[in-house]
């Protein structure tokens, strides 16, 4: 998954991670052990397993010599882990990798760039802010009351009750039931760490007036078809492990290995016309096996191995992440509050300006939400199924899953949603917005638009 980030850092960057003898770093007794402290349990549980050997070591010698770039880029590869954004993580470890063997090394240990000229490329850690926002969410709940909120927003889905482990939780229907991944509607992690900070409480309190609820709440949650094939990855990884013992590195290495064949995709389709699309869908080749009998030494087939649902979707990553990313809005926003002139704004003032850019994300959510309920529409129209109320629609869902996140995958493949920026941003009628948030369960439609403009 790392290997697989578009994006690419300057060289500003690389200088900045591996500057050595900052203030921050002469003053604080930062290791990587204290670093992993401002994890959650499961993150440090899976760092091992998702980075190299030589990658997890390039991590921690970064946290030594520069604790707030290392944090950094802890952050980031949490936010990979819980959300499969891997963008940012992957900025930093290749820069990682460059800054190890580049010359220019010993000379930005040497030289560092001057504290003032340092820029923020990625999201600082989010371990605070997610602290500050619980704070709020629960600061009036008993300990009960806390505690049951908490495992309505848990992100992964699932929580532990007598001992025992309990799908639950808004997230959990998300991925459990429609097999989709839960998309943080208005306000993405991402953008959160950027523009809000762990003393902005009083601005969270005025963006939840404005019906804009940051990071893991049960209002920021919308289902969206996600590609999942890192579950399957994952799944016989651990198998193929668990029956001959060789390392992940080899296993990795095996699984990654792409087999001869052929296969069709948005950098084989873009811009095709249906004609062609056809004819280039009947001239797939066959893709051959790999030899499963070699890496397994004999003792699985690949009818053997137990795999998990997974679906292979575009909506979360392409078609939302895609269009929230290119937001002029957004970037105008981050730019803004890398600014002195940031800090002038009052939290009613901050709120505003961040709860336009959370209306357009939400919207783009919904539209690109509602795109694909109008595929499913067609299709059990097309089955001769009589759509009575939402529950029709979800459960149909339900049983065919794979069916509704493919649903003219080609024609996907070729234009995306189809639809422009205005288009995305544009506001749903009430109604059909309802519709959309019942069969994607998203627990409330927001009024941010309409209480935007009773801010006064």
């Amino acid at each position: 998954m790392l290997d697989t980030a578009i994006r690419t850092g300057g060289k500003e960057l690389v200088q900045r991670v591996f500057q050595k003898g900052s203030r921050y770093a002469a003053t604080t007794n930062w290791n990587y052990k204290k670093a992993l402290k401002l994890l959650n349990p499961e993150t440090v549980e899976q760092i091992p397993k998702e980075l190299t050997e030589t990658q997890l070591k390039q991590v921690q010698d970064l946290t030594t010599v520069n604790p707030r770039a290392g944090i950094e880029l802890l952050g980031d590869i949490q936010h990979g882990i819980q959300d499969g954004e891997w963008d940012s993580a992957g900025v930093g470890l290749r820069n990682l990798e460059t800054a190890t063997k580049a010359d220019e090394l010993r000379a930005a240990k040497e030289q560092p760039l001057p504290e003032k000229e340092i820029t923020t490329q990625r999201t600082d850690n989010r371990a605070p802010i997610e602290q500050m926002l619980d704070n709020i969410y629960t600061e009036k709940m008993s300990a009960e009351e806390a505690g049951t909120f908490r495992d309505s927003a848990n992100f992964k889905g699932e929580f532990t009750q007598d001992k025992q482990t309990v799908i639950g939780s808004v997230a959990g229907s998300q991925r459990n039931i429609l097999q989709m991944s839960p998309h943080h509607f208005g306000m993405d992690l991402e953008l959160t760490g950027k523009v809000i900070g762990p003393e902005d409480s009083e601005v969270v309190r005025e963006l939840n007036a404005l019906d804009v609820w940051p990071g893991n709440h049960p209002n920021n949650f919308i289902g969206s078809y996600h590609d999942m094939s890192k579950r399957l990855t994952d799944a016989q990884k651990s198998q193929i492990i668990k029956v001959t013992g060789k390392p992940p590195a080899e296993v990795d290495k095996f699984l990654k290995k792409i087999p001869e064949g052929s296969s069709l995709g948005k950098k084989e389709l873009s811009g095709k016309n249906e004609w062609k699309v056809m004819d280039m869908i009947q001239s797939l080749k066959e893709t051959k096996t790999r030899n499963w009998n070699q890496m397994t030494e004999g003792r699985m087939n690949l009818k053997d191995f137990k795999l998990p649902d997974a679906l292979i979707g575009v909506d979360h990553q392409d078609l939302i992440h895609g269009a929230i990313n290119k937001l002029d809005s957004r970037k105008q926003l981050v730019a803004l509050a890398q600014t002195p002139e940031w800090a002038k704004y009052n939290p009613k003032q901050k709120a505003l300006a961040i709860a336009k850019v959370a209306r357009d994300q939400q919207n783009i959510a919904l539209n690109v939400s509602n795109w694909r309920l109008k595929k499913i529409e067609k299709a059990m129209k097309a089955e001769g199924i009589e759509i009575k109320d939402w529950t029709d629609i979800q459960t149909w869902m339900i049983q065919n899953p794979e069916k509704a996140a493919h649903l003219d995958w080609h024609k996907t493949a070729q234009v995306g949603s189809g639809m422009t920026g205005e288009q995305l941003t544009k506001d749903l009628p009430s109604k059909r917005a309802k519709l959309v948030a019942q069969v994607f369960n998203l627990e409330h439609v927001p009024n941010t638009s309409k209480l935007m403009k009773q801010v006064k």
